[in-house]
């Protein structure tokens, strides 16, 4: 009976040791993704004066634009086309991290 409960242990550190380490790839792959799609969105974003450009930033795994008109232009109005620079940018940098996580 011992054999039973030390195999159910050594399983258990395992298990709980892949999780850690999944966790930590996870995480890992968030911020570099995050980091990516900064990147992403401050080359694709259109620039008359640079101030978007400029106000984009990155708290924790968000990407964003403080100023008022930053939405507009990323998804347009009834006066102007949609300039999607941010949400193409995360959905490629994403879908590539993701990938790349499940070859590991």
């Amino acid at each position: 009976m011992a054999d039973v409960d030390h195999n159910a242990e050594s399983v258990s550190r395992w298990i709980d040791s892949e999780r850690r380490d999944f966790a930590g790839q996870v995480e890992n792959m968030l911020d570099r993704a995050t980091e990516r799609t900064l990147g992403e969105a401050q080359d694709r974003v259109p620039v008359d004066t640079g101030d978007l450009r400029d106000s984009l930033t990155r708290s924790g795994h968000e990407v964003y634009s403080p100023l008022e008109y930053a939405p507009h232009v990323a998804l347009g109005t009834i006066y102007q086309e949609a300039q999607p620079y941010l949400w193409d940018a995360a959905r490629e940098v994403l879908e590539t991290e993701v990938k790349r996580l499940e070859s590991r």
